[in-house]
């Protein structure tokens, strides 16, 4: 199961995939069933997963710099 699918940073990614991976979905409960929508929501996991690791890799960038900027204020304080 996806996690919810209505972020701004989704549908801009993934959204083409997210709206084929609907329509196979709508159309027919026995394709659902039967997996006829197995490869798409495969193509829908790989890039949501693109998407998280990249979100990922940006959040330890900014923290990484959050800790370098509090390790220089420290070191300031300590100095007077």
């Amino acid at each position: 199961m996806h996690p919810h699918l209505s972020g701004e940073t989704k549908q801009a990614r993934c959204g083409d995939i997210i709206k084929v991976l609907n329509e196979c979905h709508a159309r027919s409960w026995v394709a659902r069933l039967t997996g006829e929508c197995n490869g798409i929501k495969s193509e829908l996991t790989q890039c949501l997963r693109a998407e998280r690791i990249e979100r990922t890799q940006r959040n330890n960038a900014a923290g990484k710099e959050r800790q370098a900027k509090k390790e220089q204020v420290w070191k300031e304080i300590e100095e007077v």
